[in-house]
């Protein structure tokens, strides 16, 4: 599961190269501004947190008295999750202002730049 993992990373981190046979974590976070297509001199950040998890469910019994124990077993077969987390927000540099219909269009972009990346993959 988990070479199967990166493998699904490997294609969506083109600028990544990956050692799908050795590694076993791996957690990519990267931050590539572009200048907004809705405002002047506005940049937005496009940060994504790229990972491979393998997910085992696992059974904990506790057993409460005197002395408060506790056993784990592992239950079931284990999945494979691969993720992303994204922030996509405007620099904080930015001191300008703009109108209601100008903030419509910069969230509706924000959205777009999500959509791209998850299409797409880490591109510049």
């Amino acid at each position: 599961l988990r070479k199967q993992g990166y493998e699904i990373l490997d294609a969506l981190l083109p600028n990544v190269t990956l050692d799908i046979e050795n590694i076993r974590d791996f957690r990519y976070i990267i931050n590539r501004r572009r200048p907004s297509k809705s405002v002047a001199n506005l940049e937005v950040n496009r940060l994504a947190n790229w990972l491979v998890a393998e997910l085992t469910p696992i059974r904990i019994e506790i057993r409460p008295g005197k002395r408060t124990t506790a056993r784990q077993t592992w239950q079931g077969v284990s999945q494979l999750a691969c993720r992303v987390e994204f922030d996509i927000n405007t620099s904080p540099e930015y001191t300008g202002k703009f109108s209601a219909e100008k903030q419509r269009e910069v969230l509706d972009e924000l959205a777009s730049l999500t959509l791209e990346l998850v299409a797409e993959g880490d591109i510049p």
